[in-house]
């Protein structure tokens, strides 16, 4: 029989159905000879007309893989199948991470066509069957919606002998694959899989159908020494460290950190953002950095010294958030640096206390204006000097 099947294309059934909390679908085949060439699992040898790896852009996919809800699915699906009569699947380890991988390409692309154009199958030679499922918060959630469902059910009852089962959580959404077999290997054993956070690799068609990545900024125009993060929007969910290259046209007016822009100098450059396997796909930003809006500076009047204190008395000024003293032994401010915060901008005089007698101090002062949530700050004063005797 297997043989039989190994050796016919039949047309994939798939079934639809809405459920609440998610969707699920399943797909029943009899793949011919094949090989993967998505560039992930290689599985029998053979060729495929018209395909290349060049026509895929690789996208790294962060995900939690949770194979305590994969083995929790594996009991409930061998209790029902023990109600119909059936003997028990077999987890198979090669299934199991066919299946964890399948979970990640459903993430971007969710149908039995995976995200690369070819179908489930493609993946890996050994399935036979496979069922999908999004929104599920639990193994029995997931299982009541399969079972509730004509094609699923009829999948998880077949004469398979094993099973891979995929649950990953990606941005808070979960993600389930069923992977079905009809030969037994390698049996993956519960205590050895420990739930995880894992990076994996996916590999999508060029071509609108199936990649749907958006490069946005949120801004166009930056102040120096600001930052900012180049968003990745797929099918408007947010895909963070999924690969992409950041360049900048001019080093001088932003450099990329860790794939931060870091705006270092007043002027103009282009953002290129692309993923490494798709550059000619490259989107461009135009980007302004200007500088930081000009804060005024005071001037330390006069400071008066009484034991181990000081008191400093500054100008005022009006159209700032506060100041900042900075003081210390050392008159380059390198070490032994204290600063004290004064955070009403009416304020001309502080004292300084518990300092120590027959030591001399450097006192200096800025201004600050708070914009956006930070710290804008003026030069600092003049230092003054002064000695405790």
């Amino acid at each position: 029989m297997q043989k039989t099947m190994r050796n016919l294309r039949l047309l994939i059934f798939i079934l639809v159905s809405c459920v609440s909390f998610g969707k699920t679908v399943s797909a029943e085949t009899a793949p011919a000879i094949r090989i993967d060439m998505c560039g992930e699992n290689v599985t029998d040898a053979a060729t495929m007309e018209d395909e290349s790896v060049s026509d895929f852009v690789k996208i790294d996919v962060n995900a939690k893989e949770y194979y305590s809800e994969a083995f929790k699915v594996l009991d409930l699906v061998n209790k029902e199948r023990k109600k119909h009569g059936k003997s028990a699947l077999v987890m198979d380890d090669e299934l199991l991470d066919t299946a964890m991988q399948r979970a990640y390409e459903t993430v971007l692309h969710w149908d039995h066509e995976r995200p690369c154009s070819l179908d489930c199958f493609s993946i890996n030679s050994r399935i036979y069957g496979e069922n999908i499922a999004w929104g599920h918060t639990s193994a029995a959630s997931v299982m009541n919606a399969w079972i509730n469902s004509p094609g699923h059910k009829d999948n998880i009852l077949r004469d398979y002998k094993s099973i891979g089962i995929g649950c990953v959580k990606f941005n808070g959404t979960y993600y389930w694959v069923q992977c079905f077999g009809y030969d037994k290997k390698n049996s993956a054993v519960a205590s050895k899989y420990k739930d995880k956070d894992k990076t994996r690799t996916v590999s999508v068609a060029k071509h609108s159908n199936y990649y749907k990545a958006k490069f946005s900024l949120a801004k166009q125009e930056l102040k120096v020494g600001e930052t900012l993060s180049p968003t990745v929007k797929w099918n408007n969910m947010d895909l963070k460290n999924s690969g992409v290259v950041v360049e900048s046209s001019n080093p001088s007016v932003c450099k990329i950190s860790d794939g931060k822009i870091v705006a270092v100098g007043e002027g103009t450059t282009t953002i290129k953002i692309y993923y490494p396997t798709w550059k000619s796909n490259c989107k461009k930003f135009k980007l302004t950095v200007t500088s930081q809006s000009k804060v005024t500076a005071t001037r330390i009047l006069k400071t008066a010294k009484k034991g181990t204190s000081v008191t400093v008395t500054w100008e005022k000024i009006s159209n700032i958030s506060g100041y900042e003293i900075q003081y210390a032994t050392d008159s380059k401010f390198k070490k032994n640096v204290k600063k004290v915060n004064i955070g009403k901008k009416s304020t001309q005089k502080k004292k300084i206390s518990k300092l120590k007698k027959g030591k001399t101090y450097y006192i200096r002062i800025r201004t600050y204006k708070k914009s956006s949530g930070k710290k804008l700050y003026s030069s600092w004063s003049k230092v003054k000097k002064i000695k405790l005797k």
